[in-house]
């Protein structure tokens, strides 16, 4: 695992009010939208925030370009999934880490 998910984590687990933040205002409302009982992409996974927080409740695949346990290694403008195999996408915080981010989307 990089250095950087390792730090990331690190703090993420002492900002109780970050988590709190985030789950509620961020990871329950995406979550809410894409439906319940359908497949979800996640890009941008970086340290597995939100997969920690589903835990198995869903069928969320996440991916990042960066090697971790919490995703699949791969590239957001090639993707190893057929076109319309899941129901909703989600990114959070990860759009301005695309190198052409209109190609991605």
């Amino acid at each position: 695992m990089s250095d950087w998910i390792t730090r990331h984590r690190t703090a993420w687990e002492k900002k109780s009010g970050l988590r709190r933040f985030y789950q509620g205002e961020i990871f329950d409302p995406l979550l809410a939208a894409s439906g319940q009982g359908t497949p979800v992409l996640e890009l941008g996974a970086g340290p597995g925030f939100l997969a920690a927080y589903v835990g198995s409740s869903r069928d969320l695949v996440s991916v990042d370009i960066e090697p971790s346990a919490a995703a699949l290694t791969c590239d957001v403008h090639d993707l190893p999934f057929a076109a319309g195999h899941f129901a909703a996408v989600i990114g959070v915080d990860c759009l301005h880490h695309f190198a052409r981010p209109a190609d991605a989307l």
